[in-house]
């Protein structure tokens, strides 16, 4: 794709990226690095309908594109639309107050801007000011920020070129009255947490550890979070829960429960700093990843247990539980697809059984399709209350109506909102809020959700109960017995009694 848009060929730059996402090879994550980094290309160089045409396609297959890219793509549009800037800055800014919005990310959007949309160094120092603001005094940009602004300057701009070189890109000095305090770990914590975005070398990260013990800084809880979000990032997650009393991830989970209720003593419906839905997600995101679905299962019935705590489960639940669902059916298709057209043995194969495969023709088992329909029929799981592994029908999204053309007008956010509205009446999707569950175009973030809507529990809990016996061997149990006896076996090890 470089190699085309080098060539001004933009056009053979997205028929190389579009027939490289029709190949099934493709696992998940290299799927979704090839949508965010296609798109920012296309944006950089200028061809926003060809970014916004992968953007429409990479949602319509279930994918979240990240906070850089959604901040990226809105910027562009309102860019063409000639808004001023203080309308784009405060766009940019709801961006930069979100703590996925990293450096790293500043820097992709700066490229957008210089490259993209040729905007001006004035500007460009706006916006940086602007994200400096949200990090709070004495916050320093990385080398390779200010590396990038410097040659990104236009030739002759001698006086933004002295501005970035100038530019402080190490922590500042402490101030006298900082330096008869005694150290503490927030600095590391930050770069720790900067490293893990940028996936170091082990050196790097025991060099880290190395600074803190000869400054004799003691870590703190911050900088644990940060530790183990750094062994998440890596997969490391046996590593990660070590990190806390070498102890396994539920048991990781009870001992944040015994905090809970010593902290509230004993009266676990009183809010405490043990417990949140910050780290309810956490938790729910690692076993996900982990697949130990009846430990997920533990965590999501939290939200019943401790209502007045961590509040009701929302659009982000949803998200951790069936992204990481879809991730897997993803990652595991050209595995199956390969045991089928090999006549091999499909049914070891956890995507097999939890789709309910085997109840199809064999003609039909490689015809099901990983976009939209398949969230269709992951929600579809949770509005049924009898516990199966038959398999569930689902609209076929390819056989929608194409829109009008006055429908692909206007900004492209709301082109992208009147495309998932009109998915969701195609494929009848609406009735999913009725039974208190995202449509599928809202999950995918097609369709707007407002802020603080809350969803229901008992179709995620259905849903990774069906997820617990697909990863099951036949016991001649029924699967309800299946489901109850691990989810019992997970309460036993997570939750405490109070």
């Amino acid at each position: 794709m470089a190699v085309a848009l080098a060539d001004q060929n933009p056009s053979a730059a997205a028929a190389i990226v579009h027939k490289a996402l029709d190949e099934t090879t493709l696992d998940n994550p290299s799927r979704f690095k090839l949508y965010e980094r296609s798109i920012s290309s296309f944006s950089r160089h200028g061809d926003v309908m060809k970014a916004a045409m992968l953007y429409s396609r990479m949602t319509r297959e279930g994918y979240i594109p990240s906070v850089s890219l959604r901040i990226q793509m809105h910027v562009i549009k309102l860019a063409e639309l000639s808004v001023p800037e203080e309308t784009l800055l405060g766009v940019m800014k709801e961006g930069f107050a979100q703590q996925t919005f990293d450096e790293v990310a500043l820097r992709d959007l700066l490229r957008v801007l210089a490259e993209g949309i040729d905007a001006s160094p004035a500007f460009i120092r706006r916006v940086v000011e602007s994200f400096l603001q949200t990090r709070g005094a004495g916050y320093t940009l990385f080398n390779d920020t200010t590396t990038y602004l410097m040659g990104s300057v236009p030739k002759g701009d001698e006086e933004s070129v002295k501005y970035w070189s100038a530019y402080p890109s190490k922590p500042l000095p402490p101030s006298p009255e900082q330096s008869s305090r005694k150290p503490t770990a927030s600095a590391y914590t930050t770069l720790l947490r900067d490293l893990a975005a940028s996936r170091p070398t082990l050196s790097l990260y025991k060099w880290t550890i190395e600074r803190m013990q000869a400054e004799n800084i003691t870590p703190d809880l911050p900088f644990f979070n940060a530790l183990i979000a750094y062994e998440v990032g890596r997969h490391k997650f046996d590593v990660a829960f070590s990190i806390y009393q070498h102890a396994l991830p539920r048991a990781v989970y009870r001992d944040m429960l015994t905090c809970h209720l010593e902290h509230t003593r004993r009266r676990p419906t009183k809010p405490s700093p043990s417990l949140d839905r910050i780290c309810l997600h956490k938790a729910l995101r690692t076993f996900i990843a982990r697949r130990d679905y009846a430990a997920a299962h533990v965590v999501v019935r939290a939200f019943r247990l401790f209502p007045t705590v961590i509040g009701r489960a929302g659009l982000p639940t949803y998200r951790i539980v069936l992204g990481g669902l879809l991730g897997r059916i993803r990652s595991e298709f050209p595995l199956l697809t390969a045991r089928l057209a090999s006549e091999l043995e499909p049914d070891s194969v956890w995507t097999y059984r939890f789709l309910g495969m085997s109840q199809l023709p064999p003609a039909q088992r490689t015809a099901v399709a990983l976009d939209l329909g398949m969230v269709y029929r992951l929600l579809q799981v949770g509005t049924d209350p009898r516990l199966s592994l038959d398999f569930v029908p689902a609209p076929d999204y390819a056989q929608a109506p194409a829109a009008p053309n006055e429908e692909m007008e206007g900004p492209l956010e709301e082109i992208v909102a009147r495309e998932g509205e009109r998915l969701d009446q195609f494929a009848g999707a609406e009735r999913f809020r009725e039974q208190g569950m995202p449509t599928p175009a809202e999950f995918a973030g097609m369709r707007p959700v407002p802020e603080g809507t809350s969803y229901g529990v008992t179709p995620l809990e259905r849903i990774l109960r069906r997820a617990i016996v697909a990863s099951l061997p036949d016991s001649g149990e029924t699967l309800a017995e299946q489901a109850l006896r691990a989810i019992a076996e997970a309460k036993e090890e997570m939750v405490v009694r109070w």
